[in-house]
C-alpha cells in the first residue's frame, strides 16, 4: 500500500530534498570536469512532460529509492535526472505542487526558500531567475557556499511560476566531488535553468468525468468532478493508486483524495508509526456498498490532519478492493470531498483516441 504525502508546500519539498541530497560518491579525482559540460542540444522532458530541460549528454532519468511494498513516485508527480562525469555527481528533482500562482506566489516562494540554510547557518541567496520562457517566470535561491562534508549539497532551488499559472519546484544538488568546484557547478546550473520550458502536456481541468484505471480489459472506476481538479495516475507493482486534487493556491491547505484499486488494501491509520489514533465510524456508502466510513486524526497544531476513509470491492471482480482515503488539513474540507467521491462509479473503459 501506498502513502501519498498531502502535507503542506514545505512538508512536500522536504521529501523531494531527502531525495536530492542522497548522493554519496567516492571524491578521489580532481574537481572541475561537471562545470565544463555542454548542454545537449535534445531537453529532457520532467513531470510526464509539464516542463523541458537541456542537460549535458548523458543525463539519466532515475527514481529515487522506495520500499518494495510501495508505488514508485508517478511522474506526474516528481522526475529525478542523474548526472554522472567521473566522481561528480549532479541531481535534479523536479516537483509538481498541484497549487496555482495566485496574488501571494513570490511572498510564499521567499518564505520557503528563505527557510534553506548553506554551511555555518548562512542564508541563501533569493532573486528571480532567467528561464527558458519569456512568460514564465522563477524564484531561485542560490547557496552562498557549499558544505563538502555533506554527502549532497543543495545548489540552487526554484518555484517556478508556469506559464498556464501552476506552481513546480527544481532543485539542483551536487555530491563532494562536484561541489570542490563550487563556481563551475553553479554556473552549468544556470546556464541549464536558462533552458527551462514548458512542455507539451497541459493538466486537464475542465469539469467533467475522470476515468481511473482498475487493472481490467474492459472496465473503469469514474469520478465525476468540477472545474479546477485534476486526476494523476501512480501505479505500483500490483495496484494502482489515482490521485485527485482540487488546484489551490500555492501556500493554501492542499483538497484533494486517493483511490486505491488492488488486492491488498490497508487503512491508513494502521500504517501511522507510534500509538495507534482514535478512530470513529459512522455508517455510508461506497460504489453503491455499504460500509464504515472511518475517521481519524494526528498531528496538532500546522501539522494537524484529518483523514476520512472506508474500503469496498470493487463491483463485478471478487478479487479486487477499493480503498478511498483522503486526509486534510482541516476537516471541514471534507465536506467538499465527499460529493465527489459519491460520484464513483464503475463504469465501460473509453475508447482510446475518444
Amino acid at each position: 500500500m501506498t502513502r501519498f504525502g498531502r502535507g503542506s508546500p514545505s512538508q512536500r519539498l522536504g521529501v523531494a530534498l531527502v531525495a536530492l541530497l542522497a548522493l554519496a560518491m567516492p571524491a578521489t579525482a580532481a574537481a572541475g570536469e561537471l562545470g565544463k559540460l555542454a548542454l545537449d542540444k535534445a531537453p529532457i522532458d520532467l513531470l510526464g512532460g509539464r516542463l523541458a530541460l537541456r542537460f549535458p549528454a548523458g543525463a539519466r532519468i532515475e527514481a529515487r529509492g522506495r520500499s518494495i511494498m510501495a508505488a514508485p513516485e508517478s511522474a506526474q508527480h516528481e522526475t529525478r535526472v542523474v548526472l554522472e562525469k567521473g566522481d561528480e555527481k549532479l541531481v535534479v528533482t523536479a516537483v509538481e505542487f498541484f497549487a496555482l500562482v495566485g496574488p501571494d506566489f513570490e511572498q510564499q516562494a521567499r518564505k520557503d526558500l528563505g527557510q534553506l540554510k548553506a554551511k555555518g547557518g548562512a542564508p541563501y541567496g533569493v532573486a528571480p531567475l532567467v528561464t527558458g520562457s519569456p512568460k514564465q517566470r522563477a524564484l531561485a535561491a542560490t547557496s552562498p557556499a557549499l558544505d563538502l562534508e555533506r554527502k549532497g549539497q543543495l545548489v540552487v532551488a526554484l518555484f517556478l511560476a508556469h506559464v498556464d499559472g501552476t506552481v513546480q519546484w527544481v532543485g539542483f544538488a551536487v555530491n563532494p566531488a562536484a561541489g570542490k568546484d563550487a563556481a563551475g557547478c553553479t554556473a552549468l546550473i544556470k546556464r541549464m535553468v536558462a533552458t527551462l520550458a514548458p512542455g507539451a502536456r497541459a493538466l486537464p481541468r475542465a469539469a467533467g468525468v475522470r476515468s481511473l484505471d482498475v487493472l481490467a480489459k474492459e472496465t473503469e472506476l469514474q469520478a465525476t468532478v468540477p472545474a479546477g481538479w485534476v486526476a494523476t495516475v501512480q501505479p505500483g507493482p500490483d495496484f494502482i493508486v489515482h490521485h485527485l486534487r482540487k488546484l489551490t493556491p500555492y501556500g493554501a491547505p492542499t483538497v484533494g483524495f486517493s483511490v486505491y484499486v488492488g488486492g491488498h488494501p490497508s487503512y491508513q491509520h494502521r500504517q501511522v508509526d507510534g500509538p495507534a489514533p482514535k478512530v470513529t465510524t459512522t455508517k455510508g456508502k461506497l460504489l453503491g456498498k455499504d460500509v464504515e466510513w472511518q475517521r481519524w486524526q494526528r498531528g496538532t497544531g500546522k501539522d494537524a490532519a484529518t483523514t476520512h476513509e472506508a474500503i469496498a470491492p470493487l463491483p463485478g471482480n471478487d478479487r479486487l478492493r477499493v480503498h478511498v482515503f483522503a486526509s486534510v488539513a482541516d476537516g471541514a474540507l471534507l465536506k467538499e470531498i465527499q460529493p465527489i467521491i459519491a460520484t464513483l462509479k464503475v463504469g465501460p473503459k473509453a475508447k482510446k483516441g475518444k
